[in-house]
């Protein structure tokens, strides 16, 4: 059976279908008692019953999901069965994808390299767990309009692979985008999950895909055989030094790319956006054929600067508490608020509207009274949310609690919202400060950012 929208299902309500397909469908639906926005996959009834293979499948993508939490790595929240049926709730991704995004064009250097550094964090993370994707591809990464990227689906992540077809006539994996040793039976580990990256890095690039073929026999042909085309002459602002980059993560011998995703992600540092790079807002252009979302308009990241109404410090302060809440575009966001705002108090307020949830608004403009004062005496004072927020856990009481607050919007600045919860997780374990920092320090994948991270807080 499959759900309509208003249907009460377990403590979720349905407001809307996501997709739908041969073995089960997607859905959007609101949590009665938190309220909160979530996916809803099901597999169908049918399909369980009569093909054993795609309901393990189903249950090693709950298995796998529920072990994992990153930043970039959509969250499993619950999973359960109802009646004959086997349903997961996770979080609800929107945005576009990267694939929608290269249907229109190729993507500029800086934009490419800092989705691709994302995609190759969650890796890494999942990685040290044990966990391999095994279908990275452009459908599979998500561009949140928060300014964060998300690797989406893991239903056959840890599956061994068979190169035979499945019984719904698909090959495991998405051929475009399958490692050498996929294809031809061998061992397949977390440098198959690399050279997928170096794929979808290349069509990001060029606009062409590194492997194509008349047919699914050309392809693997390809993969095993072909000598790749440099993505340096399919487009001049790659540079020589990057295309050699790219080619080595499309090495046909695994021993012979990147060895992990933190040293693949580590040859992409100097192309990654920076004080001089930029960052993508989205927009949304309304088509006869409907909704397609695109790179709108790219905003500068330059160091923030001082104006005529705002000193860089202050900036920095709203760019800090901001991070804890949408992440690495933090920074962009408030120096584009910063061209509009009259003076501080609109300033706060204009940046507080790109936080989405209330309770988490409330906190930050609560912060803008605090380290302000005066200056933001009409941003109003926090009003209780609504909707019952997910409580912080509780510092140690041996902590410095101002310490713990300064490292929750230092890592921000690196990882994200999840510092917060990090941070917090972390102090709970530790047993002295040099402890504490060395756990966080390690959720850096970058070596520089992470020893200046440690210089920084052993000052405290």
């Amino acid at each position: 059976m499959s759900f309509q929208v208003g249907q009460t299902v377990g403590d979720y309500q349905v407001e809307g279908v996501l997709g739908r397909g041969g073995m089960g469908a997607l859905y959007k639906v609101r949590n009665r008692i938190s309220h909160r926005v979530d996916a809803m996959k099901v597999l169908l009834p049918s399909v369980r019953s009569s093909s054993t293979e795609i309901t393990g499948r189903f249950e090693r993508e709950i298995q796998v999901h529920a072990s994992l939490r990153h930043p970039n790595i959509a969250e499993l929240y619950t999973a359960f069965q109802l009646d004959d049926q086997l349903l997961m709730v996770m979080e609800l991704v929107e945005g576009p994808t990267l694939e929608s995004l290269l249907a229109h064009a190729p993507l500029p250097v800086e934009l490419s390299i800092g989705i691709i550094a994302q995609v190759l964090s969650a890796l890494g993370y999942a990685h040290r767990q044990g966990v391999i994707h095994r279908d990275v591809k452009p459908t599979n990464i998500v561009l949140t309009r928060g300014g964060a990227v998300k690797l989406i689906d893991f239903g056959i992540a840890l599956a061994e692979f068979n190169p035979r077809m499945t019984q719904t006539g698909m090959v495991l994996g998405s051929l475009a985008y399958m490692a050498p040793e996929q294809l031809t039976g061998q061992q397949s580990d977390a440098r198959s999950d690399l050279y997928s990256v170096g794929i979808t890095l290349y069509q990001a690039l060029t606009g062409k895909r590194a492997i194509d073929g008349a047919n699914e026999y050309d392809m693997m042909n390809a993969h095993v055989h072909q000598v790749l085309v440099p993505p340096a002459q399919l487009n001049p602002a790659i540079g020589e030094e990057l295309s050699a980059t790219i080619l080595k993560s499309l090495a046909k011998q695994p021993a012979q790319r990147f060895q992990t995703a933190d040293e693949f992600r580590q040859a992409l540092s100097p192309y990654l956006p920076t004080s001089s790079s930029a960052w993508p807002q989205l927009a949304v252009s309304h088509l006869e054929t409907g909704v397609q979302e695109r790179v709108a308009t790219m905003l500068p990241v330059e160091k923030i600067p001082s104006s005529s109404r705002f000193h860089s410090a202050a900036l920095a302060v709203l760019h800090r508490n901001l991070a804890q809440y949408v992440g690495p575009i933090a920074k962009h966001l408030v120096l584009k608020e910063s061209r509009e705002a009259p003076d501080l108090d609109v300033l706060c307020r204009a940046v507080s509207m790109h936080i989405a949830n209330e309770s988490d608004r409330a906190a930050f403009l609560n912060a803008c009274r605090t380290e302000f004062g005066a200056e933001t005496r009409t941003v109003e004072a926090a009003r209780p949310a609504q909707t019952p927020a997910t409580p912080t856990p509780v510092p140690t009481a041996s902590w410095d609690t101002a310490w713990l607050d300064r490292l929750k919007k230092d890592l921000a600045v690196q990882i994200g919202p999840m510092a917060r919860v990090i941070v917090d997780r972390a102090a709970k374990k530790a047993r002295s400060p040099q402890d504490l920092l060395s756990a966080l320090a390690a959720e850096i994948s970058s070596p520089e950012e992470r020893s200046r991270f440690q210089a920084r807080h052993r000052a405290d």
